[in-house]
C-alpha cells in the first residue's frame, strides 16, 4: 500500500462572614496555616462537589430511565432531554455535555452496578449493514472540528454533546437519509471499542490480498464473510468485516451514487478506484474484531474511527 501516514466553571465559594473574615486573629490564622491543610480542604470540598454531582445525576437518571442503560440516555434525544432537565432540578450544574459524561463515567466506573439495564436495546436488523455510516459520519466531524478548534472530539465528546450530536446527526443523513438518531448514534457506539490504536498482543494478522476495481462490478465479490479495504490509489480509505462481502460493498454503492464511498467524504482530488479483499470462515468473532483493528491501526484509513486520546 505504500505509505501508512495517518491524519494527525470554575466554582464561585459562597460569601464569608465580613465581621469574622476581617479580624486581627482570623487575618493571623489565615498566615499561620499550614499550606497542606489549606489545600486537604479545598481538595475535600471539590471532592463533595463532585460527589454531590454525581449523586444528581444518577438520581436523574433513575427518574428517566424506563430500565434503559446509561448509553441508551445519551443517545435517545427525547430522553436525554428529560434526563438533563431532571438532573438539574435535583442540582445538578454544568454543561449538556458535562452531565451526560458524569452518567456515562458512573457506569464506566461501576457506580451503577446496583441498576442493571432491564430493557435491552439492539438496531433493527436491516439497519446493521449501514452501521459503516456512522464511523463515517464521526469521521467527518472530527475533521470539521479540528479544522475549528485544532482538537477533534472523541466519539463520547460527539455522543455527550447534543449540539455535536445533532450535526453528527445531520452528516450521517446526508450519507444515508432515514435513519433515525437513536439508531446511527447506537451504531456509533458499536465502535468505540474498536478504535483503539493497536489489536491485542498475539492477534491473527488478516490481510485483505485480493483486488477487485471499482468498475469491474461489485457483483463479482463473493458473498461471504471477509475484511475489506477500501483505497484510492496509495491512500487507505475505509477498512472493515462484514459477513457478506458482495452485499455490504452493495451498500456502499447505494450511499455514494454508485461508486464505493461519497465524494465529498474523501480526501480532495482522489477516488474510490478498488476494493482489497480476503474472505474466510474458521474465525472466531473476537478474531476477526481484533484482525480489524489490526487492519485499521496498520493503515489508518481515512474513515475510520482511531482512538484520540487517553480520556
Amino acid at each position: 500500500m505504500g505509505e501508512r501516514g495517518g491524519w494527525r466553571s470554575p466554582l464561585v465559594p459562597p460569601p464569608g462572614d465580613h465581621g469574622a473574615a476581617h479580624t486581627p486573629s482570623s487575618l493571623a490564622a489565615a498566615r499561620t496555616a499550614p499550606a497542606d491543610s489549606v489545600s486537604t480542604a479545598r481538595d475535600g470540598g471539590q471532592r463533595q462537589v463532585a460527589a454531590a454531582q454525581q449523586a444528581a445525576v444518577i438520581a436523574a437518571f433513575l427518574d428517566v430511565r424506563q430500565g434503559r442503560s446509561p448509553d441508551y440516555i445519551v443517545c435517545e434525544p427525547a430522553l436525554n432531554a428529560a434526563f438533563l432537565a431532571a438532573a438539574r432540578v435535583r442540582g445538578a450544574v454544568g454543561t449538556d455535555a458535562e452531565l451526560n459524561r458524569t452518567l456515562l463515567g458512573a457506569r464506566k466506573t461501576g457506580v451503577l452496578s446496583d441498576h442493571p439495564t432491564t430493557t435491552e436495546y439492539r438496531m433493527p436488523k436491516t439497519l446493521v449493514p449501514y452501521a459503516f455510516v456512522a464511523e463515517w459520519a464521526a469521521r467527518h466531524l472530527q475533521r470539521q472540528e479540528l479544522l475549528r478548534h485544532d482538537v477533534p472530539p472523541s466519539l463520547d465528546d460527539i455522543l455527550c454533546d447534543p449540539s455535536l450530536a445533532a450535526r453528527f446527526d445531520e452528516i450521517a443523513d446526508r450519507i444515508k437519509p432515514g435513519i433515525k438518531p437513536l439508531d446511527i448514534r447506537w451504531a456509533a457506539l458499536g465502535f468505540r471499542k474498536t478504535a483503539r490504536r493497536a489489536a491485542a498482543p498475539g492477534s491473527v494478522t488478516i490481510e485483505p490480498n485480493e483486488r477487485l476495481a471499482a468498475d469491474a462490478g461489485i457483483h463479482q465479490l463473493p458473498d461471504k464473510p471477509g475484511l475489506y479495504l477500501i483505497v484510492a490509489g496509495r491512500q487507505a480509505l475505509y477498512a472493515n468485516y462484514t459477513r457478506d462481502l458482495r452485499d455490504q460493498l452493495m451498500r456502499h454503492s447505494e450511499v455514494a451514487s454508485g461508486a464505493l464511498a461519497p465524494e465529498w467524504l474523501v480526501p480532495e482530488g482522489t477516488r474510490p478506484d478498488a476494493v482489497r479483499w480476503t474472505w474466510f470462515q474458521s474465525r472466531t468473532p473476537d478474531a476477526v474484531a481484533e484482525a480489524r483493528i489490526g487492519l485499521v491501526s496498520e493503515y489508518r484509513p481515512w474513515l475510520n474511527l482511531l482512538e484520540l486520546s487517553a480520556k
